[in-house]
């Protein structure tokens, strides 16, 4: 639970944060896209080889250097001002923070007793949740009272605190879990395949700043991410690699599930990116007072996250999955209803429909992956539990990357549309546009010392208008977008086959 917290909250605070590291560091606009961008392209490259790797060391091992790692980068990344060095240590923090999931998932489904399993997933579920909404509320309490520094600093205490739970916690495994005299397990296919998601990883988070097409770098990478793809393919055909078993990966389930993983990455972003979009420009909220309309529902998510762990007992995890969807669909619904004159209160009742809906969808797409790994007799084998898991950390990173392009790409196109539309609206209707600017001169001529003032001023809040009610309809687009794709993976849950071991088979069984 702290090892992925730590991920998703370092990768939170950057993204949140970004103008302020911009400002305090002095980098352009230009270098700070680069930072969140190779924060998780660290991540995409270990997520591969967390197979090879944690299958010849274990888990403990990798994690006893993987978290000391991270905190020992955050830490520096809070002294240097030297942008390229900022770089290699973002890079470093997101190797170190990419094992986590992967390899404490892994322990959680192999090694923890079976009463506790639901419980773990639960929190597991609570963490994804929470370490999103509070993200804001904590960057902006930093900025407000501390400093920039916090921004890299808690991740950095927070994964000391991972490393003494591991040292604690997972018992030492003086053997590895491969035999590799017997087996001998090739690295090249998985530095292949690393390095090609690595380059379409930043393809897809550069490509609208690049502006896609017309730019050789993006290019670049596109090829290159093709080439290195296809070699790590060919690389395993020709020497097949004991470590990868794909006949675990391309079953139905497991494609079906990795689908509805993207889609909840997606229904994420309400929170993540819409709310503070709008607030932030429509409203001109700093990051603490958007953070306060998000952090509250961290506490409800935990609970109805434990109650979808206990109903795992009893329910298919399939109905629960459902549910989840529906609930954060008939929210984006109700928030498509948005207007200009929207606050913090007018979110409450929606964002705690949407943190609901997402923990017990969280807990229960969790639950259905443990329970395709347990039928699937993938968790007899460490190896065969260590591909599942991995497969889906790189679903999780890759597939998120692709949503938030979409909804980038979205909100930018849309944002163009709306301008101007409203431009041709004002053109057409001239004459009640003059009557307001005159009404609006009047009003502001009271009260300012000269006339060309009022006829600025008057300017300024014509143009404030104008972009608040662009964003308005652009974000109602967006949550549109948002009900629709929750509806088709509504019927992609639908047609997820059941599983013969359910959760209540397996406790009964430890009973």
């Amino acid at each position: 639970m702290l090892g992925l917290s730590t991920s998703v909250l370092l990768g939170q605070f950057i993204s949140i944060g970004l103008a302020d590291i911009e400002g305090a560091q002095h980098l352009s606009k230009d270098q700070g896209a680069w930072l969140a961008a190779v924060y998780n392209a660290g991540q995409m490259f270990i997520g591969p080889m967390t197979v090879y790797i944690g299958g010849l060391l274990g888990p403990r091992k990798v994690l006893l250097v993987a978290a000391p790692t991270v905190a020992i980068s955050a830490l520096l990344l809070g002294l240097t001002t030297s942008y390229p060095i900022m770089l290699t240590l973002l890079a470093i923090a997101g190797l170190g923070c990419g094992s986590f999931y992967p390899l404490t998932l892994t322990f959680v489904a192999r090694s923890l007793p079976r009463p506790l399993f639901l419980f773990g997933i639960a929190a597991y579920g609570f963490d994804v949740v929470s370490s999103l909404h509070v993200a804001a509320l904590l960057e902006g309490w930093y900025m407000q009272y501390l400093s920039w520094h916090w921004i890299y600093w808690q991740p950095a205490l927070m994964a000391l605190g991972m490393w003494a739970l591991v040292q604690a916690g997972i018992p030492s495994d003086p053997t590895s879990s491969v035999d590799t005299a017997k087996l001998r397990p090739s690295w090249q296919s998985f530095v292949y395949a690393s390095l090609g998601l690595v380059c379409l990883f930043l393809l897809l988070s550069q490509g609208v700043r690049l502006n896609w097409g017309t730019s050789g770098g993006v290019a670049a990478l596109a090829a290159a991410g093709a080439f290195l793809l296809l070699a790590s393919l060919i690389s395993h055909l020709l020497q097949p690699n004991p470590l990868v078993d794909l006949r675990f990966i391309f079953r139905r389930n497991i494609l079906l599930l990795s689908i509805c993983l993207c889609v909840l990455r997606f229904s994420l972003l309400s929170s993540a990116q819409l709310v503070p979009t709008f607030l932030s420009t429509a409203q001109h909220f700093i990051p603490l007072q958007t953070g306060s309309v998000l952090a509250w529902v961290a506490l409800p998510s935990l609970l109805c996250g434990v109650l979808a762990a206990v109903f795992m007992k009893y329910v298919d995890p399939r109905l629960l999955l459902a549910f989840g969807f529906l609930l954060t669909g008939s929210a984006c619904l109700w928030d498509n209803e948005l207007t200009s004159l929207w606050s913090r209160q007018n979110f409450f009742p929606t964002e705690l429909l949407i943190g609901v809906g997402a923990a017990i969808s969280v807990v229960s797409l969790v639950g259905c992956i443990v329970l395709e790994i347990v039928n699937s007799g993938a968790v007899k084998q460490p190896i065969d539990t260590l591909t599942f898991v991995a497969w889906f950390h790189t679903v999780r990173l890759f597939g998120g990357e692709i949503v938030s392009t979409l909804m980038g790409y979205l909100l930018f196109a849309r944002f163009r549309f709306h301008f101007s539309r409203l431009a041709d609206l004002v053109n057409t209707s001239r004459a009640a546009t003059a009557t307001q600017l005159l009404g609006m001169t009047r009003t502001i001529a009271m009260q300012s010392p000269s006339a060309g003032s009022s006829l600025a001023l008057t300017g300024a809040l014509l143009a404030n208008r104008a972009e608040r009610q662009t964003v308005t309809l652009t974000i109602e687009d967006a949550y549109i977008l948002e009900a629709l794709v929750i509806a088709i993976a509504l019927v992609l849950v639908a047609l997820i086959g059941r599983e013969p071991l359910q959760f209540k088979d397996l406790l009964k069984d430890e009973q």
